[in-house]
This record gives structure tokens, C-alpha cells and sequence, in this order.
């Protein structure tokens, strides 16, 4: 659960926020072909306005974040390549044993038993490729805030006045390029996201059918049937991938924030949010279960921050409760994973300081962002 304490009203889109995305490279495009939005092979833009600066850099980071999308495409395109090879040996293996154990098998076939360990070894592989892709997945979140807030940049940009034709054009470019980079993020963390779900459905089924396996191995009488996909084949998750889909509207036009009701927190009145020095906080992340979504509001509120201080410096508090069974060790990470997404959203790693402090009057572990004073 996320909660954004502001006091003012929602800021206009991001303009001069384009100020913290740093530096200009090229990359290698692994298709061959020119990156959208940047300028075509030979031909390069001197800046001779803010507006040429700030389309210059914004086409630097436009390489940068479309050759992180041909990483995590062909990271993504590996592990379902390596979960559908083990799921494929796992469903061969299993239909050898079932089909032994039809045949007739005496109890506890030393032959049985050793294909069944083999089972469950690719059973257990699935699942480490499946870790693999939920961390995968972590980074194209993180990925795609980082490309909504450029192209926010770039939009606000194309506001200012001054510049040259040729910086304009450039701009238009690189406008049109984070739309279509952005687009296939959206496309690739929907494939990805399909194939975690169907793949950890798969491998709960499995693995009390494995476990229905070990036991007529033992007793050596007829294997479970089978209600799922017929065994030698791989899931559905592993042989057809799930064709990408449209981006929300809000992964690339999220509204701007709004005022959030304040930090309910036990033994804290209405109003009055925690506080581990007096500051009011700025965002406060409560990690209150395993899988907490805080990208998105916390995106938002440094949109805000940023509109009224480009260089503006936060402090990250990792906050544990008193008297619970939580480590600050824990909570520190916490911390640590929420400044690591704010750098990937554009802030320099000098703009997040991390710490943590343990209070009274909260029940879970939380982080804290406070605007740091000068």
C-alpha cells in the first residue's frame, strides 16, 4: 500500500524534469535498422538552443532504453526457450513412468524411483526459471517507469519555444520513438507477466501430481490421471507465447497525482502520519504483504517533486516497527529496492540517500520519503 502526502494540487506535466535524464550514446541496433526517433544513419543535429540540448540528450536516452528493451527481449525469449526445453523433459519423463507403471511395476523399482528424482529435478529447474522471470520482470517494471517519465520529458519539451527547425524535427523523432519503445516494453512485460502466471499454475498442479507419482512408484499400482495437457507435451505457458497486448492508457499518459488521505497507522490519529524526525513525509510505502506494486504512485509523486525542483534530494528511511519479527535488515532492503526504482525513474544516485530507523506506532514494515533539507 502506497500513500502520497502533498499538500498542493496536482502539477501540470512534466517540462524541465527532462533536466535529469543525463548523457547522449549510440547504440548498435540488433535488427540492422536506424532506432526510431533518433536521426537517421550520417546525420546528426548540432544543438544550438535549450530545446536542441534537452532533444539531443532526450535522443541519447531513447538509444539507451531501446537497447535495454532488445536485453530484456532476448533475456525473456532465453528463459521461456529453457522453461519449455525442462517442462518438455519433465512431461517425457513422467509419461515413461506412467506408462511402466501400467505395464505392471513391482513396489518401490529402484529404475522408477531414480526417473522420478529426474522428474523432479526439471520440475524443480521450471521453477528456478520461473524466479528467474519474476525478477526479470522487476526490471521491465522499472524499465517502463523509466520511459513513461522520458517521454513525459520529451512531451514537455516540445512545449518550450526556441527551437530550430532541425531541433524540432528531432524532437518529433524522438517523441514518436518513446511511444513505439514504450509500446513494446508494455508488450513485452504483458508476455512475460502471462507466462510467470501460466507456468507457476502449471507447477502447483505438478507438483501434487509428482507427489501422486511417488506414491503408486512405492506401491507400485496405476499412476493419478491426468487432467491437464497430455503428458510428453509442454504447458501452453512454454509452447505458445502470449501475443503482446496494448499498453493501458495509463503506462503512458498516467494521470498527475492527487492528494492522498493521510498515513493510517495504529496509534496514530487521523491526519497525523508517522514521522521519524518531524519531517512530513513525501511518500510512505507500506510493505504490508510479499508483492507490493509501489512503481506506478511513486513514479507520480517524484513527477511532482521534480516540477518544482529538478535537483530536488530525498532521503529513503527504511522505518521498522518496534517489537516485531521483521530484521531491519529486511526493511533496509526495502528501502534499498525503492531508491534502485527512483534511479531507474531518472534521479541521479546522489538524489536518494538511504537509512533506517525503528519506531513505535506502526505494525509493518515501511519506507519513508522525505525531501531532503539543505
Amino acid at each position: 500500500m502506497v500513500r502520497i502526502i502533498s499538500g498542493r494540487s496536482p502539477i501540470i506535466a512534466l517540462s524541465l524534469a527532462a533536466a535529469l535524464a543525463s548523457g547522449c550514446s549510440t547504440i548498435s541496433d540488433l535488427t540492422g535498422l536506424d532506432a526510431p526517433g533518433s536521426a537517421p544513419a550520417g546525420e546528426s543535429v548540432k544543438p544550438t538552443t535549450f530545446v536542441g540540448e534537452r532533444a539531443v540528450a532526450l535522443d541519447g536516452d531513447l538509444r539507451k532504453l531501446r537497447a535495454t528493451h532488445e536485453e530484456r527481449a532476448a533475456a525473456v525469449a532465453r528463459l521461456k526457450g529453457a522453461a519449455a526445453a525442462e517442462s518438455a523433459a519433465y512431461n517425457g519423463t513422467v509419461q515413461e513412468i506412467a506408462e511402466r507403471l501400467q505395464a505392471g511395476a513391482t513396489a518401490l523399482d529402484s529404475k522408477l524411483l531414480a526417473q522420478w528424482t529426474e522428474a523432479r529435478g526439471h520440475l524443480a529447474r521450471v521453477d528456478e526459471t520461473v524466479s528467474r522471470m519474476r525478477a526479470l520482470d522487476a526490471d521491465l517494471t522499472g524499465d517502463r517507469a523509466r520511459g513513461t517519465y522520458l517521454g513525459n520529458a520529451a512531451r514537455g519539451a516540445s512545449e518550450l519555444a526556441g527551437g530550430t527547425e532541425a531541433e524540432l524535427a528531432l524532437l518529433r523523432r524522438v517523441q514518436a520513438g518513446y511511444v513505439e519503445t514504450n509500446g513494446a516494453l508494455d508488450g513485452l512485460a504483458a508476455d512475460l507477466g502471462g507466462e510467470i502466471r501460466r507456468h507457476g499454475q502449471w507447477l502447483t498442479a505438478e507438483r501434487q501430481r509428482s507427489d501422486q507419482l511417488l506414491a503408486a512408484v512405492r506401491a507400485g499400482t496405476a499412476p493419478p490421471a491426468r487432467a491437464e495437457a497430455p503428458a510428453g507435451r509442454a504447458p501452453a505457458t512454454a509452447a505458445t507465447p502470449a501475443a503482446p497486448v496494448a499498453a493501458p492508457a495509463a503506462a503512458t499518459a498516467a494521470p498527475a497525482p492527487t492528494m492522498a488521505t493521510p498515513v493510517a497507522a495504529t496509534g496514530n490519529p487521523p491526519g497525523k502520519p508517522v514521522s521519524v524526525d518531524g519531517r512530513r513525509p513525501f511518500v510512505v510505502i507500506r510493505f504490508d504483504r510479499a508483492d507490493v506494486e509501489y512503481e506506478r504512485p511513486l513514479y507520480e509523486a517524484l513527477r511532482v517533486a521534480v516540477d518544482r525542483d529538478p535537483r530536488v534530494r530525498f532521503d529513503v528511511v527504511a522505518v521498522s516497527p518496534k517489537d516485531t519479527k521483521v530484521s531491519a535488515r529486511t526493511v533496509e532492503g526495502y528501502a534499498r529496492k525503492v531508491a534502485k526504482s527512483m534511479v531507474a525513474m531518472g534521479l541521479d544516485s546522489d538524489q536518494a540517500r538511504t537509512y533506517e530507523r525503528s519506531i513505535s506506532g506502526i505494525s509493518e514494515p515501511q519506507v519513508h520519503l522525505y525531501i531532503r533539507r539543505r
